[in-house]
């Protein structure tokens, strides 16, 4: 089936006005995609630290450059799906839950809450829920993970007005038929000017789409702030960026062999 692209985006953009989605083909609106969105590379981004640094970061400390990260960048995506809302409705003795409840949870609920967003069954985001159950095939930790996604969650009920953080739910199941990448040929051909397609939900079929170009133009961003923020030495800060650039592949590679190990690949190029 031929690939409509009626919707395109500055690269400039999507540290403005829009998100990098997740490549979850059950979005309903036009998205540019990479594994786990936002939090996926941000996962990957203090994954690469810890390494670099050779030092755990702790809640407290990741919280902080979460916090930072997310006022620099501007808006955040992460989503969940029907599955883990149901779950943690579940757990919680409610019928439903809905993404606006969990956003409006009162103090007394959070510690529970978070005890259950952070568990498995209750993350609704295939790339994210694979590094919490099998952490060795993304060479992640999986209490770093969880400390993570807990600094969203801190972040969301402290700021439940924001508009720096999106909290998605997907529903249905996977039917996604093929993966589309759109590559460049480096990140130097790509700048803020640089118009990217943005793939919309078709109403027969659904697509994982990863947005290759996009997502290593934000990573030169990203890395940038990251080595400014902790202040690297120059040592440090090659092998940060040597380990973000061997995490990208492998990690990626464990997700499509989780949620999409025998479907066929379209690369499109732009730039």
């Amino acid at each position: 089936m031929s690939l409509a692209l009626t919707q395109f985006l500055k690269l400039g953009d999507l540290t403005k006005d829009a998100t990098l989605a997740c490549i979850d083909g059950r979005h309903k609106d036009c998205v540019v995609g990479a594994p786990g969105g936002n939090m996926g590379e941000f996962i990957m981004l203090i994954t690469a630290l810890e390494r670099a640094t050779t030092r755990l970061l702790r809640r407290a400390e990741i919280q902080r450059i979460f916090s930072d990260y997310v006022s620099h960048f501007g808006r955040f995506y992460m989503h969940t799906d029907h599955h883990a809302l149901a779950w943690i409705a579940g757990e919680l003795d409610r019928d439903a839950l809905s993404t606006e409840e969990i956003i409006g949870f009162k103090e007394k609920e959070r510690a529970l809450a978070l005890d259950l967003l952070t568990t498995p069954n209750g993350v609704g985001c295939g790339h994210i829920k694979g590094m919490l159950l099998s952490p060795s095939r993304y060479d992640v930790r999986r209490k770093l993970v969880e400390d993570a996604l807990a600094a969203y969650f801190e972040t969301l009920w402290e700021h439940q007005d924001a508009a720096d953080l999106e909290f998605e739910s997907l529903a249905g199941d996977h039917q996604e038929t093929e993966v589309i990448i759109f590559e460049a040929d480096d990140e130097e051909t790509l700048h803020d000017e640089t118009q990217i397609p943005m793939v919309c939900k078709h109403e027969t079929v659904s697509r994982f789409v990863l947005h290759d170009a996009a997502r290593r133009y934000l990573l030169v961003k990203a890395k940038d702030f990251i080595a400014n923020h902790q202040e690297l030495t120059p040592e440090e800060d090659r092998r940060f960026r040597d380990e973000v650039n061997r995490l990208v592949p492998l990690q990626l590679e464990a997700t499509r062999n989780a949620l999409f190990p025998d479907l066929p690949t379209r690369v499109v190029r732009i730039g």
